[in-house]
């Protein structure tokens, strides 16, 4: 993910209208003047630009029998799916939730509070104050209701 944010600040932002490279203070005098888009042109402007980064070749993307040969991201999934396969499975309700990220945290009788904003409902009643029964997690009050 590194990479690509940074091949999107290298590569893509150079070419909006009123780029400042990794600073404000690098701005011209007339930046009001400039050409200023709408965020449905950013987004297309995005989306022509990625076309093109998917068919570029990456140093860092070599093929798996052929090492030397340097490949396109694009180039390296049909290689990695040639030896790998892929089973094309839509994601159920359950998937979605396994995807998302785990986060334990102490559920008082405010509720639970994160960054800064308090989130309270009467489905945290059964784990208020009460400590998690799952070893390794500091056995940290409020963890989620295991079953009975």
């Amino acid at each position: 993910m590194e990479r690509t944010f940074g091949s999107i600040n290298d590569l893509l932002c150079q070419h909006v209208a009123g780029h400042t490279g990794s600073s404000v203070l690098r701005r011209g005098r007339e930046t009001m003047a400039e050409a200023q888009w709408t965020i449905p042109q950013l987004q297309d402007f995005l989306d022509e630009w990625i076309v093109c980064w998917q068919n570029r070749p990456h140093e860092g993307l070599r093929h798996p029998v052929l090492p030397k040969t340097v490949l396109t991201p694009n180039e390296m999934w049909a290689a990695l799916i040639t030896v790998c396969g892929y089973v094309p499975v839509p994601l159920t309700g359950a998937d979605w939730l396994e995807l998302l990220p785990v986060r334990w945290q102490p559920i008082t009788e405010r509720g639970i509070r994160i960054d800064y904003r308090a989130y309270d409902h009467e489905v945290l009643d059964a784990c208020r104050g009460k400590r998690s029964d799952i070893n390794g997690q500091g056995r940290q009050m409020g963890g989620p209701p295991q079953p009975a």
